[in-house]
């Protein structure tokens, strides 16, 4: 199957979670993270607000922020498709902006530069056990773990239902380091 096949089966599986399926899969997910020493460890944190019934994450940053944690969203830069984190204190400081994704406001003095991060928290629609991911096509988060600057633990949060056998990749792919789910994590080779 190719990317764009798989987005939308697994778009469509995942679209089809009920609002109570979709709460009590992201908690057990999110405990999972939260109980990881990869997130015990981290400091500053890269962080996503959920988008299209993706995984919810509202209780890692209430986690991380009672933990005294520094947490950035990714702002989206339509022009030249890159994302800059910027540090988030309280959710209402969040806006919908590109592509009706719920995004802090950018601020200069709250910018968080990639080499600032310990944990990125990657969304995406699939994910294969080897780290490799089908995001909505834009490649976004590529291009923000391209180079030497990034040094951060990738994680990503999915359902079950968003593993699949294999994605087809190119050489600007870029993988993630483990993976979350309901039922277990995958540690990626």
């Amino acid at each position: 199957m190719t990317k764009n096949e798989i987005r939308k089966e697994i778009l469509a599986r995942r679209l089809g979670l009920s609002d109570s399926q979709a709460s009590f899969r992201s908690e057990a997910i999110c405990r999972r993270i939260i109980s990881d020493d990869i997130f015990i460890t981290a400091s500053v944190i890269g962080l996503y607000w959920p988008f299209r019934k993706e995984v919810l994450t509202q209780s890692l940053f209430r986690t991380a922020v009672s933990e005294r944690k520094r947490v950035g969203f990714p702002l989206v830069r339509a022009d030249d498709h890159t994302i800059t984190y910027i540090a988030v204190d309280d959710p209402a400081e969040m806006r919908t902006g590109t592509y009706g994704i719920v995004e802090p406001r950018f601020d200069v003095n709250r910018v968080i530069r990639p080499e600032e991060l310990d944990l990125i928290i990657i969304p995406g629609v699939a994910f294969d056990r080897r780290g490799y991911r089908i995001g909505y096509g834009v490649g976004y988060f590529d291009r923000l773990l391209t180079g030497d600057a990034v040094t951060a633990t990738r994680a990503a949060p999915a359902f079950d239902i968003q593993i699949v056998d294999r994605v087809p990749q190119k050489d600007h792919d870029r993988k993630v380091d483990i993976i979350f789910t309901e039922s277990r994590v995958i540690k990626c080779s």
